[in-house]
């Protein structure tokens, strides 16, 4: 395994972390200020259209540029593409020690987890959880992150009780690392998920 690779795919395990918003209302937030501001757009368009008349062709035409521009894949898309290639790389990377192993699963997972297969992420998120219990590592930031990630996925598919028993852990974790940030920001998502859960 490549060691820019390695380094790509821990970047992949923080976008899954980061593209899975657990604030849903900032996400609401933005989507209202857009349209807020394509309505004031549409406002001042009306008010400027009163004022004198303008003809505006109902399709204009594209140049030869932009055309060329339209044919190329879009960075989302380049995006996707990259991460396909780098998962692709991940199933053929077959580490003999455990630890490997286990980072592979959790990479694997975040990978499955930024594409919203949800259910296969978990699986692999708790074969690594398995692989890094057996080898007492149980109380490292990769266990906690691991778990945070899985209880974002297991949140997103309407297994709200299972993720709090899942962040309450990863809280617990991160207090015996002394990562206090870390635990703060646990507990806001513990917040969240036992406010979904009927037995909280």
């Amino acid at each position: 395994m490549k060691q820019n690779t390695k380094r790509i795919s821990f970047t992949i395990l923080l976008l899954a972390f980061s593209e899975e918003p657990i604030y849903p209302e900032e996400v609401e937030n933005r989507v209202v200020y857009f349209e807020e501001s394509s309505e004031e757009t549409k406002t001042q368009k009306t008010e400027n259209s009163t004022g004198k008349e303008t003809k505006i062709p109902s399709r204009v035409p594209l140049s030869a540029e932009q055309k060329d521009e339209k044919a190329f894949p879009s960075d989302e898309n380049f995006a996707k593409q990259e991460i396909l290639k780098i998962e692709e790389e991940w199933n053929r990377y077959s580490p003999e020690d455990p630890k490997k192993l286990a980072a592979k699963l959790s990479t694997l997972g975040a990978i499955k987890q930024k594409f919203r297969d949800y259910k296969t992420a978990i699986l692999f998120y708790e074969q690594s959880l398995a692989i890094q219990d057996r080898l007492g590592e149980n109380k490292s930031r990769e266990y906690a992150l691991t778990l945070y990630l899985k209880s974002i996925a297991e949140f997103r598919i309407g297994q709200t009780c299972r993720a709090v028993v899942s962040i309450q852990s990863v809280i617990e974790i991160y207090h015996f690392l002394g990562d206090v940030d870390s635990a703060i920001q646990a507990e806001d998502s513990f917040k969240k998920y036992s406010s979904f859960c009927p037995k909280n």
